[in-house]
């Protein structure tokens, strides 16, 4: 009896580990600490409100829980940006700071005897790109929630279909008719030997009062979506709700490896009816932006170039620019958004719609182990007409979102290098200028004040783990 009573038992301890293998899950963290001292004049204006000198950091860390290669979840927590000496942000004498942010919460998972794969929850969101990022909605803020559908067809042929809530139920008033804001893509990416080509679309389907009371990224909403000026819909939206639609296509050859030569085009509309002065709400237009680059030895010769349709004359008319969500244009460290880290960017932009310009670069430029330089000028003008500032909306000049009419221009100049001290700790630079040239005969008054120089000293130190 004593026999029997072994083996049953270590049958339970054999069954019992068995079951808790089954149920086990591999837990893997990554992600970095990014420390970054910066000397910056980027306001734009000769009114100074805020320092020269910042010192700050940010912490970013995902843990993914893998049960199987069919199942996994990811968390990803972010702590700062914390401001050395912020109370407010916890940077101050005594720290303790209580914030802690979550950017992603999702699961990904595949559907049983399939190759459709699923991803659900709070995720990145962004459209293909392969110039310099996207400038609809590639920026940080351009996280939500929503479910993304993947499937591979064969070794040429994907496609990938989202769906993006991006607002609902943020307005107190109006009894929450009409405040969600939903987005719906699907992208078919292609590859072969030596070449990308990724042709997608998005439809939009916008509450009357989706702009009201949004949350972050709010702002990029209202600026992008609407004509210049507007700052709200909902009191003069006559329907419920209104569309929204973008078309593009994408793709790069590296075919004659070492030249990689990409292109992005993309078109979109957006139509809130008209305002209360009479004025047409809706936004439409197009961009296109080019990529060409040789790699050598020792550096990577490149060009950028872009164009991008601007406003007419007819204030009244609505816009002729290409409508965005939450952009994230990454041409440059200092005038777009390529910043390295937590460094200050984007000054003229987060998106180049409704200018045209040039970027020339020499980048990996590398004599010495371990350490690289980018070298870039940059050439931009706007493509709205002088109109929007003379008699329009444009009352002056905003750093981070700054009109350029066909009168404008300017340029910039970024030296930034990265030395990797250890694998996972990178030291890098950044060195930039930009310089507006406003014509005096557009602006006129709306000059004064305006301090058409703006540079950036930045250090930065970052930890990969």
């Amino acid at each position: 009896m004593k026999k029997w009573a072994v083996l049953f038992l270590a049958a339970g301890l054999v069954f019992g580990a068995a079951q808790h293998d089954a149920q086990a899950a591999d837990i893997r963290i990554s992600g970095e600490w990014d420390f970054n001292t910066e000397w910056n004049d980027i306001s734009f204006s000769k009114d100074k409100t805020d320092d020269l000198f910042h010192a700050r950091q940010r912490l970013r860390t995902q843990v993914d829980v893998i049960a199987s290669e069919s199942l996994k979840g990811t968390v990803f927590f972010e702590i700062g940006d914390t401001n050395w000496g912020s109370a407010e942000e916890g940077g101050a004498l005594g720290t303790d700071g209580k914030v802690v942010e979550v950017r992603y919460s999702y699961i990904d998972w595949v559907v049983p005897q399939t190759d459709l794969k699923v991803r659900m929850g709070l995720q990145p969101f962004s459209l293909p790109n392969f110039v310099a990022g996207d400038p609809i909605m590639g920026s940080d803020d351009s996280d939500g929630a929503g479910i993304t559908l993947s499937y591979q067809f064969n070794d040429t042929v994907g496609a990938s279909l989202f769906w993006l809530r991006a607002e609902n139920d943020n307005s107190v008033d109006d009894h929450n008719v009409g405040n969600a804001m939903d987005f719906v893509g699907l992208s078919v990416p292609m590859a072969g030997s030596g070449w990308q080509l990724n042709p997608w679309g998005m439809y939009g389907n916008l509450g009357k009062n989706s702009l009201k009371d949004v949350g972050e990224g709010g702002e990029s909403l209202i600026t992008g979506l609407l004509p210049y000026g507007q700052d709200g819909v909902s009191s003069i939206a006559k329907d419920s709700y209104s569309s929204a639609w973008w078309l593009g296509i994408g793709g790069e050859v590296t075919l004659y490896d070492p030249l990689r030569l990409a292109l992005d085009f993309a078109y979109g509309k957006t139509d809130w009816g008209k305002g209360t002065d009479g004025q047409d709400l809706t936004r439409q237009g197009w961009l296109v932006s080019g990529l060409a680059e040789y790699k050598l030895d020792s550096m990577t010769p490149g060009l950028i170039a872009w164009y991008g349709s601007g406003d007419d004359s007819n204030v009244m008319d609505g816009s002729e620019r290409m409508p965005t969500l939450s952009p994230g244009w990454a041409a440059t460290t200092l005038g777009w958004d390529g910043a390295y880290g937590i460094s200050d960017g984007a000054i003229i932009g987060n998106t180049p719609v409704g200018t045209w310009g040039v970027v020339a670069r020499l980048a990996d430029i590398s004599f010495i182990d371990d350490l690289t330089h980018t070298l870039a000028v940059g050439y931009y003008t706007g493509t709205n007409d002088t109109a929007m500032v003379r008699r329009g909306p444009v009352e002056g000049v905003e750093s981070g979102n700054v009109y350029l009419t066909t009168k404008d221009h300017a340029w910039e100049v970024n030296f930034d290098s990265q030395y990797k001290i250890y694998e996972n700790l990178t030291l890098a630079t950044e060195l930039g200028f930009v310089r507006l040239d406003l014509d005096g005969g557009v602006w006129g008054s709306k000059m004064d004040g305006v301090d058409k120089n703006a540079y950036k000293v930045g250090l930065n130190l970052n930890y990969a783990f």
